[in-house]
């Protein structure tokens, strides 16, 4: 298979294309023999999708025939897909994990998920998480799956229940108190539906805050998952903030799914702007920048970054690794993707080789007071519909 040396940054998502030759054996083309870092020794990549085959919400669907490739894609190319619990505990405790460790979720609990994919995970023997929101779950039918198909599914080693607040709301627009008790009340419905109560849990819109999560800690969940791109990796991701590469029909191609399947970690440090949030009145000026470790330094390549709605950026490297994007004059929308790749073979390796990324991908989101007031109106109003993750659903808020 051969793609074409190009970059494309369209809606927010990054594209690759490069020229790669696959040999006939996987264990050739995955390339073990690249530059490694501590970072890489156990690392995961995790995937979500939300509804499967119903195709009237493209947005957020997949195709059920995608979907399949994809399963067929992991079961035979030298993936390993685990249950999330046992890579989180990886990644806490520093286990190495096998080779191109993928963790599977699936958003939402809608019944074309039950309907359409779980069959297909169950029968190819793949193990995967289940975040659900109970207040949907307690609508007992329709669009939703109910708490009679949890419970079936519970049954099956396989399958790893997850919470998301008890309605679906953005969490960091609630005060304390309400945080508290839609998670609370989402434990107890959990608790009184199933006998138990989730471990892991998944922020609506991916959107999240540093007392959120230390709620969530309080709370007894081990990790969390929002909706920036990259790669999870030992000592260089916040377990209470995990990346997951969304998989939709516009972004969810087999080529795609095999980039970012066996995309590389990419850790930095001194991240500025410290968090997600960028106020209206300053975010023209307010510089983006991050820190490369030491071992990424003297690296074959450059860091790359896209910013969507712009494309591919100038960014000024010192010498010392500190990376800073320029002040962008056009965030225009609320929600901003910004993915950084750093490429893992020289371009004589690549002659050879499989060309592999490291990925870092941070959302930033721009708040005005008129955001703020229509956001809640429609955290409101969400019933049915999609209403999963961002302003098209879920893809321009991923990858």
């Amino acid at each position: 298979m051969i793609f074409k040396d190009c970059h494309i940054m369209r809606n927010g998502f990054l594209i690759f294309c490069f020229v790669v030759l696959l040999a006939a054996s996987p264990e050739r083309a995955f390339a073990e023999d690249i530059h490694r870092i501590p970072e890489d020794r156990s690392k995961a990549v995790f995937f979500v999708y939300y509804q499967i085959g119903e195709d009237q919400y493209p947005g957020a669907n997949i195709q059920l025939e995608r979907f399949r490739e994809h399963i067929q894609e992991m079961r035979s190319n030298g993936y390993n897909v685990l249950p999330l619990p046992q890579i989180v505990a990886a990644l806490k405790n520093g286990t190495k994990l096998p080779h191109h460790t993928i963790g599977i979720t699936l958003e939402g609990a809608y019944r074309s998920t039950v309907e359409n994919a779980v069959p297909l995970l169950l029968e190819a023997g793949l193990p995967f998480t289940l975040f659900i929101t109970p207040e949907r779950v307690d609508r007992a039918g329709g669009f939703y799956a109910d708490w009679q198909d949890i419970r079936r599914l519970m049954r099956n080693d396989q399958v790893t229940i997850g919470a998301m607040p008890y309605t679906f709301r953005n969490l960091t627009r609630l005060d304390e108190d309400e945080t508290r008790r839609q998670i609370s009340r989402a434990r107890a419905r959990f608790r009184e539906e199933t006998g138990s109560v989730p471990e892991l849990f998944a922020f609506p819109y991916g959107e999240y805050t540093a007392g959120v999560q230390d709620i969530l800690a309080e709370y007894g969940f081990t990790a969390a998952f929002a909706q920036h791109s990259g790669v999870a990796a030992q000592g260089a991701s916040d377990l209470m903030a995990l990346p997951r590469f969304t998989m939709t029909d516009r972004y969810g191609g087999l080529d795609r799914f095999r980039l970012t399947a066996r995309s590389l970690p990419f850790p930095v440090t001194e991240e500025i702007p410290e968090t997600m949030f960028r106020d209206e009145d300053i975010s023209a000026s307010q510089l983006i920048g991050f820190t490369l470790p030491e071992s990424l330094r003297d690296a074959e390549g450059t860091p790359a970054c896209f910013i969507s709605g712009i494309g591919k950026i100038d960014l000024q490297i010192t010498a010392d690794g500190r990376v800073t994007v320029p002040p962008v004059e056009n965030f225009t929308e609320r929600r901003t993707r910004m993915n950084c790749t750093l490429p893992v073979l020289s371009a004589e390796e690549t002659k050879h080789r499989e060309q592999l990324w490291r990925w870092y991908g941070r959302i930033f989101v721009t708040r005005s007071a008129v955001d703020i007031e229509e956001d809640e109106e429609e955290d409101r109003e969400i019933s049915g519909g999609t209403g999963t993750s961002s302003d098209e659903d879920a893809t321009a808020f991923n990858e």
